[in-house]
């Protein structure tokens, strides 16, 4: 009998690492509203809770679902919502340091009409709420700090649902 090397956990987690940066990549093209975040954290859930499988109970000697603390516990990462608010921040620090057509565009206010009913939500205000929710209101200005601006990272990251 052959014995492999190959550690069957580390393959899991890098599956679990591999479909955390397929749905990071997938909802960062479009505008992950609060109902997208939530049912993207309800699919990494589902993913990891496939990975690490059910539990057994010592008790009743059944197998039982894993909850959502035990899996946040044994995945020892942020969950993806945190990620995508993390990579939100950098990205506006980016377009706040820079001086070029990103800037511009942020900035720019459409002129006429505006349609009927609730206006659109719009990326920067996802970014703003996320500064308002840690007591940050000008954030182009500490974003101009690099050294500050990575704690505001941090401290957004930590502001998940669990």
């Amino acid at each position: 009998m052959i014995e492999s090397s190959i550690d069957i956990n580390s393959l899991w987690l890098n599956l679990a690492c591999t479909s955390r940066q397929f749905l990071a990549l997938m909802s960062s093209g479009k505008l992950a509203g609060e109902g997208d975040e939530d049912k993207l954290a309800i699919l990494e859930r589902r993913i990891l809770r496939r990975i690490f499988g059910p539990k057994i109970n010592n008790m009743t000697q059944q197998y039982e679902k894993r909850n959502n603390i035990e899996i946040q516990q044994l995945y020892k990462e942020p969950d993806i919502v945190a990620v995508l608010k993390n990579r939100r921040m950098a990205w506006a620090e980016h377009v706040w340091r820079s001086n070029g057509l990103m800037k511009e565009v942020l900035k720019w206010k459409p002129q006429g009409k505006r349609p009927l009913g609730r206006p659109k939500q719009r990326w920067i205000d996802k970014v703003e709420k996320n500064l308002a929710e840690i007591g940050i209101r000008d954030g182009e200005l500490i974003a101009q700090d690099r050294d500050r601006w990575k704690q505001v990272c941090v401290a957004v990251m930590g502001l998940n649902g669990l």
